[in-house]
């Protein structure tokens, strides 16, 4: 009888929640961004046109990615080691 799966540490858990939370406000800013860009000027919010919002999105989505790629790659090791990292870079 295979042994019953440990359940996944509190810290993990909490980082795929985090990581969803960032993917989801990723796609919300894609689908959002044409609109914003052509009422942006109307409504006064030039401010979210700057770029240093987009490399925010960027650097936050990278970080999160990368802090839970390492930990999945680890569990992944055991049925093959390149599927993490091939669906980071995907």
């Amino acid at each position: 009888m295979p042994a019953s799966p440990t359940p996944p540490p509190a810290s993990r858990g909490r980082l795929d929640v985090v990581g969803a939370a960032v993917a989801c406000a990723c796609a919300c800013h894609c689908v959002a961004i044409p609109l914003v860009v052509a009422l942006a000027p109307a409504l006064g919010l030039g401010v979210l046109l700057d770029e240093r919002v987009e490399g925010a999105l960027f650097a936050t989505t990278l970080v999160v990615g990368a802090a839970s790629l390492g930990p999945a790659a680890r569990r992944a090791a055991a049925d093959g080691w390149w599927r993490a990292p091939a669906l980071f870079a995907a």
